[in-house]
Order: structure tokens, then sequence, then C-alpha cells
């Protein structure tokens, strides 16, 4: 009778163990899917991105796991990537999808309000901060947050033009703080956020000012270059 308690416990143990190695190997699963998503886009591919509709609430956006990650990355067909994010000091070179929506911010970044346009008022991109890797998604956000790097490049391109902004801001603040997706009087900004840690741990805010516009044909090979670190962008 006493061997039946002692077959439980090791069948408990089985599973537990199976369990952990199934959350080890998926987080490593989820972070390679993500170190090898190199997306092919062009400007016909931007142009049909653009026609697609969206979704755009982001308050309600949750954190990503790795199972959800591993599901997007062989659903890339339908992410909606209208262009290219970087962030050379921080490593950051991500594709960017319009709105918040399916599985947008598993694989790069995306815009969170309709309409914004590249160069034009406060373009506000979001990416979630993942505990796979400290320089995947808007991770480096994070990990970041105690470095200075006020005057730092962050660089849009929509392969017709690369826009270069001049970091202003670096904070973190709390989750209620939606005025960060307010437009700026008199100033064209990006403004970078993820969360902190956690959601309920607020937000870290990256944002600067546009300082230069230039066509993709005019870009320096070495700006083209901080897109292509982790992507295949073209023409």
């Amino acid at each position: 009778m006493k061997k039946v308690p002692r077959i439980l416990a090791y069948l408990g143990i089985t599973v537990l163990l199976i369990i952990s190695l199934g959350l080890i190997f998926n987080q490593q699963i989820a972070k390679l899917a993500l170190e090898t998503f190199h997306p092919n886009v062009t400007t016909t591919s931007i142009a049909a991105a653009q026609k697609k509709s969206a979704s755009y609430d982001w308050r309600k956006v949750n954190s990503v796991s790795s199972a959800q990650i591993i599901q997007a990355r062989f659903k890339t067909d339908a992410a909606n990537f209208i262009g290219y994010v970087a962030v050379p000091a921080m490593g950051i070179s991500l594709p960017i999808s319009a709105g918040t929506g399916g599985d947008n911010l598993a694989l790069g970044a995306a815009t969170i309000l309709p309409d914004q346009k590249m160069g034009q008022g406060n373009y506000v991109l979001a990416s979630h901060m993942v505990y796979i890797g400290k320089n995947l998604l808007f991770s480096p956000l994070y990990y970041h947050k105690n470095d200075g790097v006020k005057g730092q490049k962050i660089y849009l391109t929509d392969l017709k033009h690369v826009y270069e902004y001049t970091t202003t801001e670096y904070k973190v603040v709390p989750s209620t703080a939606v005025q960060i997706t307010d437009p700026v009087p008199g100033k064209q900004v990006i403004t970078l956020f993820t969360c902190n840690y956690t959601h309920n741990d607020g937000r870290v805010v990256l944002r600067g000012e546009l300082t230069q516009t230039t066509s993709w044909h005019d870009a320096s090979g070495t700006v083209k270059d901080y897109f292509k670190d982790q992507n295949n962008s073209g023409n």
C-alpha cells in the first residue's frame, strides 16, 4: 500500500520536470524566433500594408508570452509592416507595424494611434519588454534606462525617406500617463515606450525631436545599415 503514494510522488516530480523543461525550451525557442526574424519589407509591401485595417486599442495590451512569440513568428503575413525604427545606441532595429492588434507587438514595434505619419506630429511607437533577451524588441529601453542617452539618434524610415530624431527625454512615467501620446505644440517628435519591467511599474519613455529628413536614396550607407542590422530592408 505504501508503494502507491511513492509512485504518485515520482509521477508528480516527473510532471513538474517535464513542465519545467517545456518552459525553458519554450523561452529558448522564442528567443531564437525573434533573433532570426528578418522580414523582407519593400516599398511595395509597405504600400499594401498601409491599406490594411488596424486595431489601436493599445491600453488593453498585455505582456507577451513565449508561446505567442513563437506562434507569431510563423504568421508573418498577418503583420502590417510599414517601415523600420532604429536606435543605434541601444541596438534597437525593428520593423514597424500599423496598430497594436494581432501579433504586431510580438514581432516588432507598432504605431498606437491611427493616421500617424513619420516626420509629423508625435509619432508614437510601442513594443514589449521581454525577459528572454535584453536586446529583443524594446527591452533595451528598459535595460538602458539608467544610462545617459540624451542627444543620441533615433531613425525612422518608410524606405522613401529617413527621419532623424535627436533624443531629448528618457524617463519612467506611470502607466496612466497617456499624455505621452499627445502632440507637442510646435514640434515634430517621436515617442518610444515599453513597460518598466511590468505594466504596473509604469512605462519607460524615450523621446526625440526631428532634426533632419533625407530621401532613402541620399541616406548614408551607415544609416541604412542601422535598419538592416535585424531586417532585410530593400526597395
